[in-house]
């Protein structure tokens, strides 16, 4: 893997692999490149959600946020994972990103609906996964809805906090500094059925 890594990925792009695009995204990958019923779709790598925390000067705040909260304090947690998606609601997602996101999805069709949702760049703690936490939004229709989607993604705990803080920050499977958060990837499929379908 390079030191730069893409903003957006097509889905059965062979460089989809999970410290890059997050587990389900690696997943729908293999499944499309193997040649099973997978709707087109693309990926906003862990490099796009680097470039949204960076541009947004977000990474401090986060890891501030994050840093002083004991992650068995329910309270707390949900206190910073609160601050966390309200730094994130703020930020506009950053250009590049932003044109990388509307070009892939552009190649879906006419403003096709896509289903988006968070796919995590690190796997389970032990005595703790992360499973149906994250939230994922179905039928989602045009750039700019795509693109709200994909940053609610990126700053919603979904159903719990404890999975936003309960990684330290550090370097993520990828080699990537991530925060500590598991949401750094975005998967968007179409809603048309593929050609194997």
């Amino acid at each position: 893997m390079g030191a730069q890594l893409p903003l957006v990925m097509a889905l059965d792009d062979p460089g989809a692999v999970p410290g890059v695009v997050g587990g389900k995204g690696a997943s729908l990958g293999r499944l499309a490149r193997a040649g099973f019923g997978v709707p087109p779709g693309f990926v906003v790598t862990a490099g796009g959600y680097l470039d949204f925390i960076g541009r947004g000067g977000l990474r401090e705040p986060v890891l501030a946020a994050a840093s002083a909260v004991d992650v068995s304090d329910a309270a707390a947690s949900g206190v910073a994972a609160a601050r966390i998606g309200e730094l994130f609601a703020g930020r506009p997602v950053p250009a590049p990103t932003a044109a990388a996101v509307a070009g892939a999805y552009a190649c879906l069709g006419d403003e096709v609906p896509v289903a988006v949702r968070s796919s995590a760049t690190v796997g389970d703690l032990p005595g703790m996964s992360a499973a149906g936490q994250h939230d994922t939004y179905l039928n989602v229709c045009g750039e700019a809805a795509v693109l709200d989607a994909v940053r609610r993604c990126w700053s919603r705990p979904g159903r719990s906090p404890r999975p936003l803080l309960a990684r330290p920050p550090g370097p993520a499977a990828s080699g990537t500094t991530a925060w500590p958060g598991t949401t750094c990837g975005a998967t968007a499929t179409s809603a048309r059925p593929s050609p194997m379908s």
